[in-house]
């Protein structure tokens, strides 16, 4: 207990002053093995009875009811059998048991003290779907078994969001989104009740909180959330879990790649902190390895591998990244000064070199003081590092609770700090096996779960062989279904970054649904003016989105031989590049060039696109893609629909104002009298209506519309067309079509934009779009 409590302090010093470090000793007395690789276990066996004599085994005698055991190579002090139980059921008590000195398994009791005489696989269920407000759910059931599905109706008068039936999954949990009833309009959406929970606050206005309880179940994600300006609750959605149920692979495989992203993307230069938000940052990883008794040989084994993989994925980008690992235990040895400069393949090289068997013997409370005081020094001498992104991971398969008690309470030390200066923490708790999922929550600082985010910081896996599997999909991830799947940005990086009147430059890969729109092109080519260039977005693999009055000219409408589409850069354009041609142009019916009402126009390719990282399509409103991202009300698309374009295009309810923000790009002028060669962007914010007056002749703004100002900076002459994007869980969505400005003159005074209101516009694009 001494030796973790240290441990913790140490841990606190140094994500306070993470700037020096490059890698923090591997702890607990990491000793090189003979073989110089991982734990072994004939080695350790030949190791001991040199040391110890004749060492004891453990028999084969235990069983398990409905499954298997997996039995160590060598059935020895450290190693350990696991329970194998069939998809769909849990080991109980507990997933493994160690080989003791004695010669005996570790006792059958699990982390809630339950001690059942002898070992079985139990059927995973689900919770019973209760406290669903508005409405009933069928067939009412005592137990729900996997592959059970339920069914939610709601009351008379009310409009169901989220999922009409949800399935019992394998891991114990509900397929789908939290189902719930739509009440009266609010600032924020109603954020409903997880299945077997409670929620205390009613009313959903900005800076009103709701708070979570869910008896004598484990609370995992906020328990308190709060409705924040941008019309989104804090924090991470809660749900109510039995110990029995687990978390899937893939949803933490989906957090390391996030975290990956998050690496790649800090090599760029750029002071657009909205959109970059890693830009320029120093990351680095710790990683919190138990290496306790109650481990195992194999498991702590599987778990070195596992860092292994990951820190070969993140130091695979151009960023550098500083790894520590850290092993914790009854006592700290430090094997790596932290001053010293390590790189991800010295790290590697040196986590091959660990032996849990020595760990195991030089887990005394006398080797601390020393390694304690000399990480202290070291600390001493070094300043606090700014604009660095720390990140912990911690595998921990069981602590005891006031070891708990401290972790918790160095994470909230460790947060709180950095609240204080420019460095910011993020915390991956990995749980596995025998461990309580409230202690693992705990682990998780407060702050980091009332923040605005959707992502999940703590993950509860049965088993240790669990993390080859995430690891694997690391590996092995393929990227291609990325580059069909909407709104994801690119990976290449050809240069700095940042409408596009007083915007920033982009990078490769910023926007990979934006295309360059020519028109007037003829036999002899054709010269970029301001009257022939427009912006545009791919939708699909044939067809582009842009503004209807792009394709207009004097004696009509352009022919299709007349256009030319050009994408997959950032570069201005030349006569030498072919471009691809367009087969047809379709206006809006109702198109009207002095009114400027449906100014949205469609473009069929004459050939399908090839997607890569530099051309992607852009997610649309409405579609099967973004009902992923956003919870609607169930019921017609129309009524979807609605809900949507009210979601992120309207700012105002009654006197209070979403804070509605988004991105607008193009190769426009970005001066009075200049244009750019460079793709430009620009953040804006979505306008309340009322102020949408329009100082233009014969203009009246319609329900097709809406406006946007960015700050000294606007659309402007060549950008017509081109899309708002706007942010929704990591991934962009077009809320907008560049239409007109206020004034004739780009960046006059307010700067105001105005835009086609594309969800008010997707029944017209649906009807198009056949193929």
């Amino acid at each position: 207990m001494v030796g973790s409590a240290l441990l913790l302090l140490i841990l606190r010093n140094m994500c306070c002053k993470v700037f020096f470090v490059r890698f923090l000793a591997l702890c607990s007395g990491w000793i090189p093995s003979t073989a110089g690789s991982f734990y072994n276990a004939t080695t350790a066996v030949t190791e001991k009875e040199a040391t110890h004599g004749p060492i004891h085994t453990c028999g084969k005698e235990e069983t398990i009811q409905g499954g298997y055991i997996y039995w160590p190579e060598y059935r020895t002090e450290g190693s350990t059998m696991t329970y194998m139980c069939p998809k769909g059921m849990r080991a109980y008590p507990l997933s493994w048991r160690l080989c003791e000195k004695s010669g005996q398994w570790s006792p059958l009791r699990n982390a809630y003290g339950e001690r059942p005489a002898s070992a079985k696989c139990i059927a995973v269920t689900c919770l019973r779907p209760t406290n669903f407000e508005y409405g009933f759910i069928y067939p009412q059931k005592s137990v729900y078994n996997i592959n059970d599905t339920v069914t939610f109706v709601c009351d008379s008068g009310y409009k169901l969001m989220g999922s009409t039936t949800r399935t019992c999954l394998f891991n114990g949990q509900w397929s789908g989104k939290m189902s719930l009833c739509l009440t009266e309009e609010y600032m924020c959406p109603n954020p409903g009740t997880p299945v077997g929970g409670k929620r205390e606050g009613k009313y959903f206005e900005v800076f009103s909180t709701v708070e979570y309880s869910c008896g004598n179940y484990e609370l995992r994600g906020s328990s308190i959330r709060q409705c924040l300006p941008s019309g989104k609750w804090s924090g991470v959605e809660p749900r109510c879990e039995r110990w029995i149920q687990f978390d899937r692979t893939e949803d933490l495989q989906t957090e390391l790649l996030i975290l990956d992203s998050h690496i790649r993307d800090s090599d760029r230069k750029s002071e657009d902190k909205e959109l970059y938000p890693m830009s320029g940052k120093q990351h680095m990883v710790f990683f919190l390895v138990d290496a306790s008794k109650n481990v195992g040989a194999e498991n702590f084994d599987r778990s070195l591998k596992f860092v292994i993989k990951v820190v070969q994925k993140f130091s695979s980008h151009n960023t550098t990244v500083i790894f520590g690992v850290i092993t914790f235990g009854l006592t700290l040895t430090i094997k790596v000064k932290i001053e010293d400069k390590w790189s991800a393949k010295e790290v590697i090289e040196v986590l091959k070199t660990v032996s849990y068997n020595e760990l195991l013997r030089q887990q005394t409370p006398g080797n601390i003081v020393m390694a304690a005081q000399e990480v202290f020094n070291v600390v001493k001498k070094e300043k606090e590092m700014e604009n660095t992104k720390c990140t912990v991971v911690i595998i921990v398969s069981g602590m005891g609770t006031s070891t708990m008690t401290r972790a918790r309470a160095t994470m909230q030390h460790i947060a709180d700090h950095l609240l204080q200066s420019k460095s910011e923490l993020d915390v991956l708790a990995i749980g596995i096996g025998d461990i309580s999922k409230k202690h693992l929550e705990s682990l998780v600082p407060l702050q980091l779960m009332r923040e605005e985010q959707a992502q999940q910081h703590a993950f509860y896996l049965p088993y240790y062989q669990d993390l080859e599997n995430i690891f694997e999909g690391i590996t092995n991830h393929v990227r291609d279904k990325e580059f069909s799947t909407c709104g994801v940005q690119g990976e290449l990086r050809q240069g700095p970054i940042g409408r596009i009147f007083g915007g920033r430059s982009s990078a490769q890969g910023d926007w990979p649904w934006q295309v360059y729109v020519v028109s007037h092109v003829s036999s002899a080519g054709y010269k970029m003016t301001q009257d022939n260039t427009c912006g545009g977005s791919v939708i699909g693999r044939r067809w582009i989105l842009s503004a209807a009055h792009c394709f207009d000219k004097e004696t009509g409408v352009y022919q299709p031989e007349e256009i030319k589409i050009f994408l997959g850069s950032t570069k201005y354009y030349t006569s030498s590049d072919p471009g691809i041609k367009v087969e047809r142009i379709i206006q809006h019916e109702k198109w009207n060039s002095t009114t400027w009402d449906y100014d949205i126009a469609l473009l069929k390719l004459a050939t399908p696109l090839q997607y890569s990282e530099a051309i992607r399509p852009v997610c649309l409103p409405c579609s099967e893609e973004v009902a992923d991202l956003i919870l609607s009300p169930i019921g017609s698309w129309s009524e979807s629909c609605s809900y949507q374009e009210n979601l992120l295009t309207v700012t105002r309810r009654d006197e209070l104002e979403k804070q509605l923000i988004g991105y607008v790009a193009g190769w426009g002028y970005i001066y009075s009298n200049r244009k750019t060669t460079n793709l430009q962007h620009t953040l804006v914010n979505i306008m309340p209506t009322h102020i949408c007056n329009i100082q233009r002749h014969s203009i009246k703004f319609t329900e097709n519309m809406f406006c946007a100002r960015g700050n000294k900076s606007d659309a402007c002459k060549g950008d017509s067309g081109g899309p708002l994007v706007m942010k929704v869980r990591n991934r962009w969505i077009q809320v907008g079509i560049v239409s007109f400005g206020k004034f004739e003159e780009c960046g006059k005074e307010d700067f105001m934009g105005f835009y086609t209101n594309v969800p008010h516009m997707m029944s017209w694009i649906q009807s198009k779009i056949t193929d």
